[in-house]
């Protein structure tokens, strides 16, 4: 199954989901299925590309 196909069926389960607080849960950890591709895709060079976190002293 290829990553176009994958991401096609789980926004179509997250359209078909009624939205409430229930549910939110369940939506946040389709999101996060969505993102994991993109985020192993990284910057131009195909390195990986994390952002620092807000509030670290360790990169100023």
């Amino acid at each position: 199954m290829s990553t176009g196909s994958k991401t096609a069926e789980i926004k179509a389960k997250m359209a078909q989901i009624q939205k409430n607080k229930t549910t939110g849960h369940h939506l946040r950890l389709l999101k996060a299925c969505l993102a994991k591709p993109h985020r192993s895709l990284g910057g131009a060079d195909g390195i990986p590309r994390r952002a620092p976190a807000l509030g670290s002293s360790r990169y100023h």
